[in-house]
């Protein structure tokens, strides 16, 4: 099966609206995961605001000296870009990749980008607060893939 993800972006009116889709399969090329793609080519549809990716997957970490998704999330936010991505199952298993016993990864969890750092909130996490430069961000727990 494979990695699904869709970017949603914040409209004027406050109000998150779907701005592209994407997909790949385990063990494709870390350039063309399905995240990594969907935000390489929206970049300059953000507006200076806060992206939403919903993916049914974990970010991979990457092996070795290669530079993972997760990494790249985190080094995108180094650079300004602050960016939600909910994750709605673990497909592919890379919620291992995160700490996370094989096949038993937490569904749903978020994991906040910003300022060169993440923050995973799952429904056991002791704190569930976002980073400060999401608080006005609109709600996103209706949105799925």
């Amino acid at each position: 099966m494979p990695v699904n993800a869709a970017l949603y972006t914040i409209t004027p009116a406050n109000e998150w609206r779907k701005k592209a889709e994407s997909s790949a399969e385990r063990g494709d090329n870390l350039l063309n995961h399905a995240e990594r793609a969907l935000l390489e080519a929206n970049l300059g549809n953000l507006g200076g605001k806060p992206g939403l990716i919903v993916q049914n997957a974990y970010p991979c970490t990457g092996k070795g000296n290669k530079t993972g998704c997760h990494q790249y999330f985190i080094e995108k936010s180094r650079g300004g870009l602050n960016v939600i991505l909910k994750v709605t199952g673990d497909q592919g298993g890379y919620g291992a990749e995160h700490g996370f016993t094989q096949g038993k990864a937490p569904v749903p969890a978020i994991i906040y980008y910003t300022a060169g750092t993440s923050k995973i909130v799952t429904m056991t996490s002791a704190d569930k607060t976002p980073p400060a430069v999401f608080a006005t961000v609109p709600n996103f727990d209706h949105i799925a893939l």
